[in-house]
C-alpha cells in the first residue's frame, strides 16, 4: 500500500488514494506532499514540518494566491490529520505537478547527484502507479535572498529548446533541454519560465526574460483573458492557454518579479541563456542541470 503525506494543502494528513489526495494539493500554492511505502514514513514527513514550521509566503507582486476551497468532508482514504496551524512553506522536498499537457520523461536513474548540492526528487501528479511515474528534481536554494534567473527559449527547424541561468549565493545553475510538446518560439520562452518556477520553490524570484510576450501574458493579459473566458479581443481562443495557466498557478502567492531585457545586446547572462536554449534544441533530453559547470542531473 502507498501512503501519501500532505504537509501543506487543503487538508493536512496521510491518505491512501492518490486521486483523492491529489485534489487536496493540486493548484494549491507551494503544496507539500510526498508518497511513502510505510505509514511511519508518511507521519514523519508531516511531523518534520509540524516541529519546524516556516512562515507562510507573502503576496506576489504580480499575482495573488489561486488556491481553491475544498469541501469540508474528507476523503475516505484519509487516515490522519494535523491542525492547519502547522502549515509550512517550501521544504527541501517540495513537490510540483507537471503542466497538464506536458509529460516529462525523466527517469530517476538519469540523475547523478553531487554531494555538494541538495537535490530532492518528487513524484508529480499521475494517474499511474507511483512506481512507474517519472521523478523530478527540486533545487534547494538559499531562502533568505532573492533568486535571480535569466530565461530564454529557442525554436528553429521545428525543434524547441529552453534554458534558465540561475544565480544563488556564489553558485550558478544552468537548466536546459528540449521542449517536450508542440513547439513554437513563444512556447519555448514560456516553458523556460515554467521549468524555473517548477524546479525552484523559493518565494522570491526575479526572472529576466527578453520575451515581452511571456511577461505580458503572465502579468497583464492573463487577467483580461480570464474575464473573457480565455478569448482574445477578437474572440479567438488564447494561444498556449494551458501552459500560461500552469505557470500562473505556479506563481501562486510567491513574489515573482519579471524584468524585460533586450535580446542580443551583450548582456552576458542573457547571452548564456540564449546559447543554452539553442543547445537544448539539439539534445534529446528534456532536462539537464549543471552547477558551476558540473552536471548534477
Amino acid at each position: 500500500m502507498k501512503y501519501y503525506a500532505i504537509a501543506r494543502g487543503r487538508s493536512i494528513g496521510v491518505y491512501t488514494d492518490w486521486d483523492e489526495a491529489k485534489k487536496l494539493v493540486e493548484r494549491y500554492p507551494n503544496a507539500k506532499y510526498k508518497g511513502f511505502s510505510t505509514m511511519q514514513g508518511a507521519e514523519s514527513f508531516i511531523k518534520q514540518y509540524q516541529e519546524d514550521p516556516i512562515a507562510t509566503p507573502p503576496s506576489s507582486s504580480v499575482t495573488s494566491s489561486h488556491a481553491s476551497s475544498h469541501p469540508s468532508s474528507l476523503p475516505s482514504s484519509h487516515l490522519s490529520s494535523l491542525p492547519s496551524s502547522h502549515l509550512s512553506s517550501l521544504p527541501s522536498s517540495h513537490s510540483f505537478s507537471p503542466p497538464s499537457v506536458i509529460p516529462l520523461p525523466i527517469s530517476s536513474s538519469s540523475a547523478s547527484i553531487s554531494s555538494s548540492i541538495s537535490l530532492s526528487l518528487s513524484t508529480p501528479f499521475s494517474s499511474t502507479s507511483s512506481s512507474t511515474s517519472p521523478l523530478f528534481p527540486v533545487l534547494d536554494l538559499n531562502q533568505s535572498i532573492p533568486i535571480l534567473v535569466y530565461t530564454d527559449g529557442s525554436f528553429r527547424d521545428n525543434l524547441g529548446g529552453y534554458a534558465a541561468v540561475v544565480l544563488s549565493d556564489n553558485d550558478k545553475y544552468n537548466i536546459y533541454g528540449r521542449v517536450p510538446l508542440k513547439q513554437t518560439n513563444n512556447v519555448a520562452e514560456l516553458y523556460a519560465i515554467y521549468m524555473t518556477l517548477s524546479l525552484i520553490p523559493n518565494d522570491d524570484i526575479v526572472i529576466y526574460s527578453d520575451s515581452q510576450y511571456s511577461i505580458k501574458s503572465l502579468t497583464v493579459w492573463i487577467h483580461t483573458w480570464m474575464q473573457n473566458g480565455w478569448k482574445t479581443s477578437t474572440r479567438k481562443p488564447v494561444a498556449n492557454q494551458e501552459l500560461v495557466m500552469d505557470i500562473y498557478h505556479l506563481m501562486g502567492s510567491r513574489n515573482i518579479v519579471f524584468k524585460h531585457v533586450l535580446a542580443h545586446t551583450g548582456i552576458d547572462l542573457n547571452e548564456e541563456a540564449d546559447t543554452l536554449a539553442n543547445n537544448g534544441r539539439l539534445v534529446e533530453e528534456t532536462l539537464i542541470i549543471t552547477k558551476n559547470g558540473h552536471r548534477i542531473f
